[in-house]
């Protein structure tokens, strides 16, 4: 609601309602406000404008000579805001493609549901996803937008700071009857790694535990790269993965497939951010996606970090 009673339509609505002689009451209903209320809003209206609007002795409330005068204005700017409402919706129906970057790392399942979800503000948007799209990208004008697990240099782009995110060590079960469980990030140097490397992803040179923070050492690297690539040979039992999501790999936890391994110790947590280019930001529509994709993420990220804590405090009982 606007903060001055003036520059609130329902206000000056309001008036119009009053203006067919039906009273208060039926002024009240139509605008979908209690009564106390609709009388507020007036009484700041009278306030502001200086003059009376309403002949409270009559019943039903009439208009004061002063408002009559202002009607005409009043039924031309409400008419003039109705036209603005129509142009703006025919505006949101033009078709608008979006190309949206998502890490790998992101879990998809429920992610297309939630990007579906944002249909019912823009009707007529729609989104091609980009895997791993990164900042350059966005400046290459190859994607639109990017949700980014590290924060960009910020020259040319947009940036809305969504959460930061720890993730878990994993292994196959085979992998750790063959090599051993590790106890501390030191016996490490005994075992083989799986890591994630990228353009600009963000290369995991320690790992951290409440606080602490060590060197990460191992015998080797058994793979190096993509996250798709990085899951088959997690699930081979080539190594133990650094680099993975927990939520990303939560269906095969929940099966036996893989295991967390030195529970609580994680790579330095991901700076989830979302950036698009500057070129972007007289596109309304755009903006607007922005702002809402960011708020919900920075909801969901807060949930999934919660999990993480409660299932590594189980497996440490």
């Amino acid at each position: 609601m606007a903060r001055n009673a003036t520059e609130n339509l329902a206000a000056w609505k309001l008036l119009l309602s009053l203006a067919q002689g039906g009273g208060i009451s039926e002024a009240a209903v139509a605008a979908g406000m209690d009564i106390a209320a609709c009388s507020r809003l007036l009484r700041r209206l009278e306030e502001e404008l200086g003059f009376k609007l309403i002949d409270h002795f009559s019943r039903p409330a009439k208009l004061t000579q002063e408002a009559v005068s202002i009607l005409p204005a009043v039924e031309s700017f409400a008419e003039s805001f109705d036209r603005l409402q129509s142009v703006c919706r025919a505006c949101r129906s033009i078709p608008f493609s979006v190309n949206l970057g998502i890490p790998v790392n992101v879990p998809r399942r429920g992610l297309f549901a939630v990007i579906k979800s944002y249909e019912k503000i823009d009707p007529a948007m729609r989104f091609v996803t980009v895997s791993d799209a990164d900042h350059q990208d966005v400046l290459d004008g190859k994607a639109d937008v990017a949700y980014l697990p590290y924060r960009p240099p910020a020259e040319g782009l947009l940036l809305w700071r969504v959460n930061e995110i720890g993730n878990c060590l994993l292994a196959s079960p085979a992998y750790l009857a063959r090599c051993g469980i590790p106890e501390h990030p030191r016996d490490l140097i005994d075992h083989a790694v799986i890591v994630r490397s990228g353009r600009h992803y963000p290369v995991t040179k320690q790992l951290e535990c409440e606080g602490q923070c060590v060197p990460l050492m191992s015998a080797r690297v058994a793979f190096s790269g993509d996250i798709p690539s990085g899951r088959e040979a997690l699930l081979a039992g080539e190594g133990i993965a650094i680099d993975f999501s927990f939520h990303a790999f939560k269906a095969e936890i929940e099966a036996g497939l893989v295991q967390v391994v030195l529970p609580g110790w994680h790579r330095p947590a991901w700076h989830m951010t979302l950036a698009a280019s500057r070129t972007g930001m007289s596109n309304t529509r755009l903006m607007s996606f922005c702002r809402w994709f960011a708020a919900h993420e920075a909801r969901a990220s807060r949930i999934r970090a919660q999990e993480i804590q409660e299932y590594i405090a189980q497996l440490k009982k």
